[in-house]
């Protein structure tokens, strides 16, 4: 009842500041100014999503929110060329709950996991164990770091640890796995992933899901057969893959 009354006070403060400016700029003006508009509604979402990032950094007394670029990463330049920069993912919650699985069977690996925020996320849900790929040692470390420090009465699982090294040559655990990337690579390496992932699943009856957060390069992942699409959000894609299959 309360979410529903903010929301009509919301719609009400809104209709009267657009009655106020249309009385103020007329129909013609207020085209005039859409661009404006936009571009105060454009920087209102980033300050919100950046007071949440922090929000949460210091709830638990973690480094999460900062961006990192490529170019100020231990990375040599022939990884470095195929890597996104570091960039904190707002809240994974939205994309595990589309999954109908017992997490308790599944493990959590989140590809290019920088300073942890999603392992961290992930961790208050039941995951059997959550794994971050990461391949800058620095924010490796911080990734370990933070995981030391989190501290959260909602938190479900602490088997959480980072592997440091290139993502093409991480082996998946021998269990049915989740696993999670937030763009971090280009189609090169999503490739290499991808083939990883299928030569250790050969033979394997295990079900895997795939969650492609920002999916710059989902082609790679469109056009094998043995993933198949189970959720398509556009800005975030679920894929499901029985592993056997060719």
């Amino acid at each position: 009842m309360l979410r529903s009354g903010g929301r009509q006070a919301s719609i009400i403060r809104a209709w009267r500041r657009l009655q106020r400016a249309f009385r103020l700029h007329g129909v013609v003006g207020l085209l005039r100014l859409v661009p404006q508009n936009v571009i105060y509604a454009l920087n209102l979402g980033r300050r919100r999503r950046r007071r949440s990032l922090d929000e949460f950094d210091q709830r638990f007394g973690v480094d999460t929110a900062s961006v990192r670029s490529v170019s100020t990463l231990d990375v040599p330049l022939e990884i470095a060329a195929h890597a996104t920069r570091y960039e904190p993912i707002p809240r994974v919650d939205t994309y595990l709950h589309s999954l109908a699985v017992p997490f308790e069977e599944y493990a959590f690996i989140d590809y290019g996991c920088g300073k942890g925020r999603a392992l961290l996320m992930a961790s208050d849900f039941p995951f059997r164990q959550i794994i971050g790929v990461e391949y800058s040692s620095e924010l490796a470390a911080i990734a370990r770091h933070n995981i030391k420090l989190y501290r959260n009465p909602s938190q479900k699982c602490r088997t959480i640890e980072v592997f440091e090294g290139n993502a093409a040559l991480f082996e998946p655990p021998d269990t049915a796995s989740v696993f999670f990337l937030h763009n971090p690579f280009d189609g090169l390496i999503l490739q290499q992933v991808l083939d990883r992932i299928r030569q250790n699943r050969t033979a394997s009856k295990l079900v895997d899901f795939l969650i492609y957060v920002d999916p710059q390069h989902r082609s790679c992942i469109d056009r094998d057969p043995s993933w198949e699409i189970v959720n398509d959000r556009q800005s975030w894609v679920v894929y499901h893959r029985r592993d056997g299959q060719v």
